[in-house]
């Protein structure tokens, strides 16, 4: 039973203020050493370490000292130091109350070695990491104890900044931002996929013309894959879940809001296993594909695929991706697969003003989870009705067609949409079927063919006539 807390006891913030010294002192150190070319190293070093990496409040006064001096180009003597310090306001003839004489003596004294400057540096964030964790869940309990009312957009504002504060490596060494790390790392990471040394951010979906034009699935990107109704974006998105999860073993959740778990099973048991979907809603299967049935089944338990058919807000989904990289299974999700959008959130009692905008915070939402969950997210949505009015030759999805489009279209990384003539022209060939590429942040646009079998509900490679 949970008992109400009588009285905050705030954490106590992680600080070394003697290692805090030792970094802090050995510009001027080596400065006074006559070592000018390595208190420039030391100190550019310093001055790209983030805002509050030193705790202490003299250690600060000092650090801005250093940067007036670098910016004018003046060497760390203890005169400038000095000067620069009494310019701030902050030099004190008594020790005890500030920065003094003694104070610059003893940094003489205390700083550490060049050769050591990497550990410092990175005990320093970690400490640093740690604080900025403390805070951000104290931030948290303080924002619960102060909600009157549930706001859904609030939630998720306060759980992504607790995620992101708990998810971030307190070991980077290197400034994130810094465009030439940026580029050393870049470069690392093209030669060791080339070299086979490091894990590739993209895997095949198994279409692959669509992977060709489209440089296959990305982690961290947002995919939109629209149709109208019957034209079979469910039936997509199951065979792209089919090929990642169950063939290639990939773990890969699906959030069905539209169909059952068991109806979800049985599509993917059905393309596996070349069982019709209709024998297998009919229950008339014959005794070689019941038996071919169970050896499917029996292929697919271990099959890392999770299936859940309740409609959820965005949060919830988030909610459960944590939970099974947590604590159902041992590698972390990859590919997230959500039917469908317009469906996504109908419990939310957040109140929008439309319900472009409500998409519109969803869209960026699940952006924001594949990036943070370095995982692939697709979002299958439904066009509007104004394709229906176009004539029969002209019913190919454009972006525009995209039900509250605007905000989909941005947050989109690719943007593809399927359709098939059949649903429109009887007389067309029922097998045959488009993709177009609508939006494409990697490369370009166009129409592929594909190939569509109905009784297995099945999109296929187009392997021509």
């Amino acid at each position: 039973m949970l008992r109400p807390v009588k009285k905050e006891i705030p954490l106590e913030r992680p600080v070394n203020k003697d290692l805090e010294f030792e970094v802090i002192s050995m510009p001027h150190a080596l400065e006074m050493a006559g070592l000018r070319e390595e208190s420039e190293m030391v100190l550019k070093e310093i001055l790209t370490l983030e805002p509050g990496t030193f705790f202490a409040y003299e250690h600060n006064v000092i650090l801005s000292a250093y940067k007036k001096l670098h910016e004018k180009d003046k060497p760390i003597t203890a005169s400038l130091l000095h000067q620069a310090i009494l310019d701030a306001g902050e030099w004190r003839n008594d020790d005890e109350k500030g920065i003094g004489n003694g104070f610059l003596m003893a940094m003489l004294e205390k700083a550490g070695f060049v050769a050591e400057l990497p550990f410092l540096l990175h005990e320093l964030k970690k400490l640093k990491h740690k604080r900025d964790m403390i805070y951000t869940a104290e931030n948290f309990q303080s924002r619960i104890q102060n909600w009157r009312e549930w706001n859904t957009a609030d939630v998720y504002e306060a759980l992504n900044e607790l995620n992101r504060a708990f998810k971030s490596s307190p070991g980077d060494i290197e400034d994130r931002h810094d465009f030439k790390s940026l580029l050393q790392r870049d470069i690392q990471t093209i030669r060791d996929h080339i070299s086979g040394g490091a894990k590739k951010d993209s895997f095949p979906s198994g279409f692959s013309d669509i992977d060709a034009m489209t440089g296959e699935l990305i982690k961290g990107n947002l995919n939109i894959v629209c149709a109208r109704t019957s034209m079979g974006k469910t039936s997509f998105g199951l065979d792209v879940a089919k090929n990642v999860s169950c063939l290639e073993g990939r773990p890969t959740v699906v959030f069905s809001l539209e169909m059952t778990q068991t109806e979800i099973l049985r599509r993917l048991v059905s393309k596996i296993s070349k069982i019709g979907v209709k024998e297998l809603r009919q229950s008339t299967l014959q005794k070689w594909d019941l038996e071919e049935y169970e050896k499917t089944i029996r292929d697919l338990e271990d099959s890392p695929i999770f299936i859940y058919d309740r409609n959820m807000t965005p949060l919830e989904i988030e909610r459960e991706i944590h939970n099974i990289n947590r604590k159902i299974h041992p590698k972390e999700i990859e590919l997230v697969i959500i039917d469908h959008l317009q469906l996504v959130g109908v419990r939310d009692q957040t109140k929008y003003e439309r319900r472009d905008r409500q998409l519109a915070a969803y869209t960026s939402t699940f952006k924001d989870m594949a990036k943070s969950n370095d995982c692939v997210f697709i979002v299958l949505s439904q066009l509007n009705r104004n394709v229906d009015h176009r004539p029969i030759g002209e019913r190919m999805p454009r972006l525009s067609d995209l039900r509250e489009s605007g905000a989909i279209e941005q947050d989109a990384d690719v943007v593809m949409a399927l359709y098939r003539k059949q649903v429109d022209n009887a007389g067309a060939d029922p097998s045959s079927a488009e993709l177009a590429v609508l939006k494409n942040r990697h490369g370009p646009c166009g129409n592929l063919p594909l190939r569509w079998d109905r009784r297995l509900a099945s999109f296929n490679d187009y392997m021509g006539a």
